[in-house]
């Protein structure tokens, strides 16, 4: 799958509907929209209603944070989540090992955490 760098797009809420509208529109339209957040989908979800464009069909949609209600759209929403209580729990530890330590330098690392793919209808496309 290419991914193509001028599909990567950070905007705020209030734009989003011309940004949609303007990569959807392009002579090269996304085959696939990942949306980074719940503001993004849900903005994306009614974009794509309003223009009457059909998941998956159309566009391939997959929405980051897995969202509560993912499961009750039609088609049901593909997600990705992110593990958030073992990153709490990570945040919090090492936060009050901080403190314990009165405040001394602490050296700078990155943690990584395994997200999870649930695969569901919006980026499956029946043959």
């Amino acid at each position: 799958m290419q991914i193509v760098d001028d599909f990567i797009i950070g905007e705020a809420p209030e734009r989003l509907e011309r940004v949609f509208k303007k990569l959807l529109g392009s002579a090269h339209p996304p085959k696939a929209i990942i949306a980074a957040n719940d503001r993004v989908s849900t903005e994306l979800l009614r974009f794509l209603k309003k223009e009457q464009q059909s998941i998956p069909h159309d566009v391939a949609v997959v929405c980051i944070d897995d969202i509560p209600y993912a499961e009750f759209f039609t088609p049901t929403l593909t997600t990705i989540s992110q593990p958030t209580q073992e990153m709490a729990i990570k945040a919090a530890s090492l936060l009050l090992q901080q403190i314990s330590e009165e405040f001394n330098q602490v050296d700078a690392k990155q943690y990584r955490f395994k997200p999870m793919l649930h695969i569901r209808q919006s980026s499956q496309i029946d043959e």
